[in-house]
């Protein structure tokens, strides 16, 4: 990350403002600004009462510090407020800004955020994240504005929002996303791909592991699933079909909402069976999600008989919790399903092992 660091800008410029590295020239402004409880109520690391010593420490120590990359908000060449990213490993780099209460309601943060997120984009950050009080709803309205989604809530851990339950959103990392492995691609759902779907699907051996797949499957089942395939969609209903150069679409990973949190499933066209296509596909989406999500756990689960899904999962860290019944609209009936989970912890715990 630090290599996608080195080629932000260190100017940003867009039709009113000017987003620089913010120097001691800006303490005084910073300091009468910032110095208000109204912006010390909405902000984790901003202390208060603030002080010019507190804006030269912020300057010098912090601006371009390891864990963060910042500018200077101008406006006419005065300074009107600050935005960064806050960068720490194996996180997204989130996103943090504030603007003196002179300038709010102005569109300035809008503004600012378009420039920012178009830097990082461009300098190779895959997605942001950013965090609001759930009251804060003028932050939260600058963050959807700007494309970001709101994927959960979290309590804050640390700073002077500790306990206090936040909006988690996610920006620019959505349904366009492609995933490269060694031998394949994770790539959106087109079109395109509605025949080999039918195709794929239309055969009880893989439709009747499957909960949500009827049975016969026809090619306008698989044309209406992919009109569902919004560019808008949340993280955790994220699709990925799987490409493999030659072979052309051999199965998908997924995402949807369950009633626990997010839930992870998958499947195979039968010729591809056998070849580990599976257990990468997996390893890479999983990768993906808790990488640009703040999902602490994510659930999945297979019917009963579905060794082979089974040994996928315990392979990646997946626990079973319990079992359930659960409708195979294949079979048209309710089956014993053995439910499973994932949390975030474990997977970054195995990947460290592997690594």
């Amino acid at each position: 990350m630090n290599s996608i660091k080195d080629r932000l800008p260190a100017t940003l410029t867009t039709d009113r403002l000017v987003l620089t590295t913010p120097t001691l020239a800006h303490v005084p402004e910073m300091a009468v600004l910032a110095n208000n409880q109204a912006i010390y109520e909405v902000l984790s690391r901003l202390p208060h009462p603030y002080a010019e010593s507190d804006g030269r420490f912020f300057v010098e120590e912090i601006a371009r510090g390891p864990e963060e990359f910042a500018w200077a908000i101008l406006l006419e060449g005065r300074y009107i407020g600050g935005m960064g990213l806050h960068l720490l490993p194996d996180q997204l780099p989130e996103l943090g800004y504030w603007l003196g209460e002179p300038h709010w309601g102005k569109g300035y943060a809008t503004e600012a955020a378009h420039a920012v997120i178009a830097a990082a984009r461009e300098a190779g950050y895959p997605a942001l994240r950013s965090r609001a009080l759930l009251s804060n709803t003028g932050s939260r309205n600058v963050l959807r504005k700007v494309g970001f989604i709101e994927t959960g809530e979290v309590v804050d851990q640390a700073g002077t929002l500790v306990g206090k339950t936040m909006a988690h959103a996610v920006g620019f990392r959505q349904m366009n996303v492609t995933l490269r492995t060694p031998h394949f691609v994770l790539r959106p759902a087109q079109v395109g791909d509605a025949e080999a779907i039918a195709r794929y699907l239309n055969d009880f051996a893989v439709a009747g592991n499957l909960a949500r797949v009827p049975f016969p499957y026809h090619l306008s089942d698989a044309k209406a699933w992919l009109r569902s395939r919004k560019p808008n969609l949340p993280v955790e209903e994220t699709n990925f079909s799987i490409e493999l150069p030659g072979e052309g679409l051999a199965g998908h990973v997924g995402f949807h909402m369950g009633p626990q949190g997010p839930i992870i499933g998958y499947w195979l066209g039968q010729p591809f069976w056998g070849r580990g296509i599976m257990t990468t596909a997996v390893t890479a989406s999983l990768d993906w999600f808790f990488d640009t999500t703040n999902a602490e756990t994510i659930y999945s689960g297979v019917f009963h008989f579905n060794a082979a899904s089974l040994a996928i999962q315990r392979k990646l860290g997946f626990t079973e919790t319990g079992r359930s019944t659960l409708l195979c609209l294949a079979r048209g009936a309710e089956v014993e399903h053995i439910d499973t989970k994932l949390t975030q912890s474990v997977w970054k715990a195995r990947k460290n092992e592997v690594s």
